[in-house]
């Protein structure tokens, strides 16, 4: 995969800069905001969501009589497809000027056939969505795969679609620490949760039979 095509923000700005270790795209993404930040984390922990990056490719677009250049700020691949993204604060619908400007950009995709999807901050920040996000993502890391025991387990407890209990799992893997236990099966798509429920002891943890036949 290619680099970022819009050249990086600078530290010397006031805005959040940085890079994320991502696991689904084997390769750092670079974020320039903490909007952009939080939506790595969405992604990286969403269950569909197979690899994305950051401003994959730039674009031309037509726009009060003249062409202009736009960059996205994600390409996303999904189980069910691919498509295009671009972050903005909640305050971009008060801005008139942006909003037309957006249109025309949407305007463009579809008459390519492309999928282009704006996510506003109060749906990327939404809660507890978001804080669970965060707590898959740190279990991402090599030093928190399951053990190969645990495979075993999942394909007994979670055959044919059955629904269990975080707490459940943890006991069958003889592990004290529900996060421990449970988490990197979640990071790894090896399990599934409902992100719109705070995680604890008592959270459904299930794995739908009909993913298997994406």
């Amino acid at each position: 995969m290619s680099g970022m095509v819009r050249r990086v923000v600078t530290r010397s700005t006031k805005r959040v800069v940085g890079r994320f270790p991502s696991r689904k795209s084997g390769r750092p993404v670079e974020y320039e905001s903490q909007i952009e930040r939080d939506m790595i984390y969405r992604l990286e922990a969403c269950p569909f969501v197979q690899s994305y990056r950051a401003q994959p490719s730039r674009c031309n677009y037509f726009h009060e009589g003249a062409f202009r250049t736009y960059v996205p700020d994600f390409h996303v691949q999904t189980k069910l497809g691919e498509f295009l993204v671009e972050v903005k604060p909640d305050d971009v619908l008060n801005d008139p000027d942006e909003i037309s400007r957006l249109r025309s950009i949407a305007k463009m995709f579809r008459s390519r056939g492309t999928r282009f999807r704006l996510f506003l901050e109060a749906e990327i920040r939404r809660r507890p969505y978001l804080q669970n996000a965060e707590l898959v993502n740190r279990y991402r890391f090599e030093n928190y795969d399951p053990p190969p025991r645990a495979y075993a387990i999942l394909n007994r407890i979670l055959d044919c679609g059955i629904r269990t209990t975080a707490a459940e799992i943890t006991n069958h893997l003889d592990m004290k620490c529900v996060r421990h236990a449970v988490l990197p099966l979640i990071s790894l798509g090896l399990a599934r949760m409902n992100f719109s429920e705070p995680f604890g002891a008592k959270s459904v943890i299930w794995r739908p039979v009909w993913e298997a036949t994406l």
